[in-house]
């Protein structure tokens, strides 16, 4: 069965971020959440808005549209174009076994 990001959290997500895509994660990614896994959300933004956009009050307003469990993590185009083929990384992780849930140009 496969996992549905809600969208009012899609929504919250590009309304804080504008991003280029956004990926899902973690073990609704995978399909082994349990009922009480959280939702892991890989968020990729421009450059420019990279150090802006990654603070936890931006992230907790992007958050506040859901009511479950989530988890953000915001970096910038060229940071994850540049680690998601490294081994180990989350980039590298969510490249492999990530889905993409939103993109801004399609």
């Amino acid at each position: 069965m496969t996992f549905e990001v809600p969208q009012t959290l899609i929504d919250g997500v590009v309304r804080q971020f504008d991003p280029v895509e956004v990926y899902l994660f973690g073990s609704h990614a995978r399909g082994d959440a349990r009922a009480d896994s959280d939702i892991d959300l890989y968020v990729v933004v421009d450059d420019a808005k990279a150090a802006t956009l990654n603070t936890a009050q931006t992230i907790g307003e992007a958050r506040s549209a859901y009511d479950g469990s989530v988890d953000i993590v915001v970096t910038s185009a060229s940071r994850y174009a540049e680690r998601k083929h490294l081994i180990g990384t989350l980039a590298e992780i969510v490249h492999d076994e990530g889905l993409r849930v939103y993109a801004r140009n399609g």
